[in-house]
């Protein structure tokens, strides 16, 4: 049976937790070997988001994006992250978003896009 993505690196993960610093290189030099291997780039991104996403949890951290229709200014962006200091966000700018900006934090999704308003409207006369 092959395992997943996730199991992979949360196997990766514990045995770092468990083991001695000096034995961890070894550990990571493993990992990224069969990262490198790994013939599907999706399942690699997929394996390195599952590992940060079990490194945020470990550290009592989430991990969020937030799109945006512009470049947020290095202020905005520290604002943002320090009224959420339990959030580790990552920033994208989407033209397609209009205006606005759409942040997504586990599961849970806050479109305040001039897009997704659109798409609110267009639902509502449709039907």
């Amino acid at each position: 049976m092959r395992a997943s993505a996730t199991q992979l690196a949360r196997s990766l993960y514990v045995s770092l937790a468990a083991s001695a610093p000096a034995a961890q290189p070894e550990l990571i030099r493993a990992f990224l070997k069969k990262l490198a291997l790994a013939r599907r780039g999706a399942w690699r991104s997929r394996i390195l988001d599952a590992f940060t996403n079990l490194a945020l949890a470990a550290e009592g951290k989430s991990r969020g994006t937030v799109r945006t229709a512009s470049e947020l200014t290095p202020a905005m962006r520290a604002s943002l992250q320090k009224s959420k200091s339990a959030t580790s966000f990552e920033f994208a700018v989407d033209p397609s978003l209009v205006g606005g900006a759409s942040v997504q934090v586990a599961d849970a999704v806050l479109d305040g896009s001039v897009q997704g308003r659109l798409n609110e409207l267009k639902k509502a006369l449709v039907g």
